[in-house]
């Protein structure tokens, strides 16, 4: 999987691919706080979110309104209050196993990230290569669950600043 190229539909579909695929390569390598029963443990992000909470969080990429894209502590701070609202919807509960480790593997990222991973002009390559193969694809399928789950949901996409 290229996470870049979640870069490119993160304006159609949310931005979910972009706090995924790219900045979800970030982190460290803890475990996630899955117990494997696609619920996320006790102390995850809620495991009953409407289908229509979800998608309406995930399609939500009135975050970037309005953020200087060369500002990096900006991007970061938006997407980071994203990801929080992402973290109290939660999921579904009829998401995959391996789609909740990746969502729960992306909210990690997203939290751990820091305006510095985003300053070298190659970054997106750098990043994008730190997640284990396993993680990707954990990654990967709850890109495939938001993209079929919501595809339907995706709203009108604000123009964003590029620099």
């Amino acid at each position: 999987m290229n996470p870049l190229a979640g870069w490119k539909r993160a304006a159609s579909v949310g931005v979910v691919l972009l706090a995924v695929g790219v900045l979800g390569a970030c982190g460290d390598d803890e475990d996630s706080s899955d117990d494997g029963s696609g619920g996320g443990g006790v102390s995850g992000p809620p495991a009953d979110a409407s289908v229509e909470e979800f998608c309406e969080i995930v399609n939500d990429a009135s975050w970037a309104e309005g953020v200087d894209t060369s500002d990096n502590e900006a991007v970061v701070a938006a997407l980071q209050g994203w990801g929080d609202e992402l973290a109290e919807v939660g999921t579904p509960e009829d998401i995959p196993d391996d789609a909740r480790e990746g969502y729960e593997i992306s909210l990690e990222q997203i939290e751990a990230l820091e305006a510095s991973d985003l300053d070298k002009e190659n970054a997106f390559e750098e990043l994008e290569g730190k997640l284990s193969e396993d993680e990707n694809e954990k990654v990967e399928a709850f890109t495939e669950y938001e993209s079929e789950t919501c595809a339907d949901a995706v709203p009108d996409v604000p123009e964003v600043e590029t620099s």
